[in-house]
Parts: structure tokens; sequence; C-alpha cells
């Protein structure tokens, strides 16, 4: 017995599912791919996002992620560090130990840079994440340090003090802790500025606080040498002076 199947049965059918399967991925894309900005419409035009007890709150960073985080008081006259987040609402991310802190960063991912002061009264650099919770980053030997910059890998730069008292730039992640990045030639001070997706550094090098600045740009990749071995820099070819104005005066006479 020969069996035959009508032309007009099945199209329609598989035509209905491609409709049903089309419409739920479209909407599961559009959940996915929901930009936060279109996550916090839902808020009114001015939501107070509170304080830590002592009367004021003054934001610091705001992240795509629509995290926000605020210097605030408590009710007994101390300066503290909140993050703020729709769905957890105001968390005091605590101390190390001293009566001081601030954040200067806020990276994509939620963690939070600054500096904050020690039982023994020293400032040192942090990052604090909701995983791990505030996490002090030492010094390279001396007595303080300072975070600057933060990128998506988690990777920190700024400058911290030597035992000789001297302040160079660092870079620090989870995995290898604080690294010194030395300086340029013969100068004797270097601070981080900015930190990019690369792991790049940017920053500059001086002889002296103050004096003749010069430009350069870290990249653990290159193969240039530089100062120390373990230490490789890419030394940008202009020699940058501040003015009285406190402007930048370029010259690449030294090329």
């Amino acid at each position: 017995m020969t069996f035959y199947r009508h032309a007009n049965w099945f199209p329609p059918m598989a035509t209905l599912l491609r409709t049903i399967c089309g419409g739920v991925l479209a909407m599961a894309m559009a959940l996915a791919f929901m930009t936060p900005s279109v996550m916090l419409a839902s808020l009114p035009p001015f939501t107070d996002l509170g304080n830590l007890g002592g009367g004021y709150s003054s934001p610091l960073a705001l992240n795509e992620a629509g995290q926000i985080v605020c210097l605030s008081g408590t009710a007994d006259n101390l300066t503290r560090i909140f993050i703020w987040d729709l769905s957890h609402g105001i968390r005091d991310i605590g101390t190390l130990g001293g009566s001081n802190i601030t954040a200067t960063a806020l990276s994509a991912t939620g963690q939070i840079i600054g500096d904050a002061s020690t039982t023994n009264g020293f400032s040192h650099a942090f990052v604090w994440d909701a995983t791990n919770g505030l996490r002090d980053l030492g010094t390279l030997g001396g007595t303080d340090a300072n975070a600057v910059a933060i990128n998506g890998a988690g990777q920190i730069v700024g400058d911290t003090t030597l035992a000789n008292g001297k302040s160079h730039a660092f870079i620090w992640d989870a995995t290898g802790g604080m690294r010194d990045l030395g300086t340029l030639g013969s100068d004797c001070l270097s601070y981080a500025l900015a930190i990019n997706s690369s792991g790049q550094v940017l920053g500059y090098s001086s002889s002296v606080q103050y004096a003749v600045q010069h430009a350069f740009v870290w990249d653990a990749r290159s193969r240039n040498s530089g100062f120390g071995k373990s230490r490789r820099w890419n030394q940008l070819r202009c020699r940058a002076e501040r003015s009285r104005s406190s402007h930048w005066i370029f010259d690449d006479s030294n090329r």
C-alpha cells in the first residue's frame, strides 16, 4: 500500500513553529543584550541613594552596570565608602583598620580601588569586590601606596614608596601581586596614571618632585630593553615640561 502526503499539510505547521521559535529567540536576545540604561529605566527621575548614618553622601563613580560608588559620613563622624546598585542597595565596603578611606575608580566588573588608612596611620592602596571584600595591596618596602586606575582584567596601577622613601609606579594583579615598574634612565621617581585593556601603563618619570617630567608607556609584552632586566619600558620620544599655567609643552627635539 502506498501513502501520499498532502503537499499543503506540513508547510503551515513548519511556518507556525518557525514563527513561535523566532519570537522566543528574539525575546531572549533582547533580554540578554539589554543595556544598563534600559534596566535602570524603571528608576524614578531622582533616586535618593541614602547614606551610612551621617546624613550625607557624595557620588564618586558610576559604571555601565548601574553600580554607584559614594563617599558617606557615619553616625560617629567617620568617612566611609559604599557601593549601591538596584539589587543590593547600600553596601559599606569596610576599611583597612584606620579612620579614613576614599575611592578613586570603579571598574566595569564592580571592582573598587582607592586608598585607606591602616591601623598604624599609613595610607595603603586597596581593591574591593563583592567576592573577596577589601584587600590591602601593600607596598614595595615603604609606608604608603596610592591606587589610581584599574582595567577590566583587574590590573591596577598607582604609585608606592620604597624603603628609601622614593615613589615608584606599580602594577598589581591578583596573580603576581605588586610589581615595581622602575624609572627612566637616572630618574628616581615614577608615577602611573592610566592602564588600558591590553595592560599598557601610561605615566611619567622624573628626577625630583615637580621637575621635568618624561612621559612613558610601559608594556609587559614589549621586547625593548629598559631600566632593569625585569622591567620593560617604551619611552615616548618627547619631553614634557610643566609651564607656569600648568599646561603641557610638547618637545620632540630629542628624536
